[in-house]
This record gives structure tokens, C-alpha cells and sequence, in this order.
């Protein structure tokens, strides 16, 4: 029964990412940014991303001899520094607006499958004007 146990577990570790990349993905989410200490943890895990896309990765195994295939940096570190303070001043500006309709779903007062709250507030901050002109952090 161990062995089958650590076979899973080993399955899932290759097929998710890193705990520590996982647990930071926390900031596209409303209630992150109503904790007390959001300013002090959000460059945090902004370094955690930083450090984990916009680098390199390998990928699969070596063939004929050839060096192991790398996945090219999924965006630019500098890019993530240059918008952090948008992403989070236009992310904190929205989630009354996104926690509120959670709240409506949770006491039934809204239809769950109208909307979730965490699209509804990217799609406010997709339509912004302001934002519209902000280069992406992915690369093309």
C-alpha cells in the first residue's frame, strides 16, 4: 500500500507545479487582497513568480544524444516589475465589487452560475481604458 501511495505522489509532484509556485497564485484571487498584510506578503510572491517564469525550464528527456529541451521563459521579469504596482492598485480597487458578489452567491440572493466573482473582476479591469494600453506580460 506504501508503494502505491508514493507512486501517486510521485505522479502528481511531476504533474503540478511547484507548493511554493502554487500557493502564490493566491494573488489573482479577491479575498487575498482584503488581508491586513497583503503589503507586506505581495512582493513576495512576486518574486516567487518572477524567479519561476522568466526563467528557463526543462522539459522531457534528453533524445539521441541532443541536450534536454527547455521551455522558454513564459514572461519577462522586468515586465512583471514594471506593472506590479497597476496589477495591484487596480486589483484592490476591484474587489469590493468582486466580494460583494460573492456574498449575493453565498446567501442565494444571485444565480452562482451567472458569473464568479473572480471573472467578474478581471473583465472590469479587461475593459479599463487605462489598462488597455499596458503592454502584457506574456510574451507573444
Amino acid at each position: 500500500m506504501a508503494k502505491v501511495a508514493e507512486g501517486l505522489i510521485t505522479k502528481l509532484d511531476a504533474r503540478f507545479l511547484e507548493q511554493g509556485v502554487m500557493d502564490v497564485m493566491k494573488i489573482v484571487y479577491p479575498l487575498y487582497w482584503i488581508q491586513a498584510n497583503v503589503d507586506v506578503t505581495f512582493p513576495r510572491h512576486l518574486e516567487v513568480l518572477r524567479n519561476f517564469y522568466s526563467s528557463p525550464h526543462p522539459c522531457g528527456q534528453p533524445k539521441d544524444g541532443k541536450s534536454t529541451p527547455m521551455v522558454p521563459p513564459i514572461f519577462s521579469g522586468w515586465d512583471l516589475d514594471a506593472q506590479q504596482g497597476l496589477f495591484k492598485l487596480t486589483t484592490k480597487f476591484n474587489v469590493a465589487q468582486a466580494m460583494a458578489k460573492v456574498v449575493a452567491i453565498a446567501s442565494n440572493k444571485v444565480n452562482p452560475t451567472i458569473i464568479n466573482p473572480l471573472t467578474c473582476m478581471w473583465r472590469v479591469i479587461h475593459a479599463s481604458q487605462l489598462l488597455s494600453n499596458v503592454p502584457i506580460l506574456l510574451h507573444s
